[in-house]
């Protein structure tokens, strides 16, 4: 199995683990379990499809959608009201634009990098706009305590880096030797990356040592 996807399925536990703190039963916090479940899932199902030569564009581009959607989503509850609102009009549009461009557009012979840079800029968007709010606004408590500040650190690390990676894929992978070799490398470190923040956003409000001491 994948290291990533072990990445996933220990980030997974984790989130069961955080949910043991009151203060991490928010909604976005309580519904991670159950995406990152999906995307667990996911993931083992196209390895293992690519593993018998089977394709998995279609999986891939249709789950990358929804996951834009739910980060999203996510965000409606920590950004400030004027992006919130226009966050929930902002949501079901991307979701319909993507759908076609999988089903008419650029889904049929390659990824969607249309709606997927589209996705990378509102996530990125989205993460500052939150981040400008905890300056703002500095009496939030500790940053290293608080879960979404590492959630927003990883999704917009993560998904600036993968903006040109991948939303550049189609051409790229036409124009360069070899260059879905480092697309695989790359994106399983930047896998490896986003999962582990998760996970120390995750497990920051719980006290280690007296659980373990326990």
């Amino acid at each position: 199995m994948p290291y990533y996807i072990i990445t996933i399925i220990v980030c997974f536990i984790a989130s069961l683990v955080g949910m043991t703190k009151k203060e991490n039963r928010a909604l976005p916090l309580v519904l991670f379990p159950f995406f990152l479940f999906l995307t667990a899932t996911v993931e083992f199902a196209g390895w293992r499809l690519s593993e018998t030569n089977h394709r998995t564009l279609l999986l891939y581009n249709l789950f990358s959608g929804f996951e834009f959607s739910f980060y999203l989503f996510f965000f409606t509850y920590i950004v400030n009201k004027g992006l919130k609102k226009r966050l929930y009009i902002i949501i079901p549009f991307y979701m319909v634009i993507t759908l076609l461009n999988i089903f008419y557009l650029q889904g049929k012979t390659g990824f969607h990098t249309y709606t997927y840079m589209l996705g990378c800029i509102l996530i990125a968007i989205s993460s500052i706009s939150y981040f400008f709010s905890l300056f703002r606004f500095p009496d939030t408590g500790s940053l290293v305590k608080n879960p979404f500040f590492w959630i927003g650190i990883a999704l917009l690390f993560y998904y600036t880096c993968s903006f040109s990676l991948y939303g550049l894929q189609n051409f790229i992978i036409d124009n360069t030797t070899y260059y879905d070799t480092v697309l695989t490398v790359a994106g399983d470190l930047l896998n490896v990356l986003l999962y582990t923040l998760f996970s120390i956003g995750f497990l920051c409000r719980i006290n280690i040592r007296k659980s373990l001491a326990l």
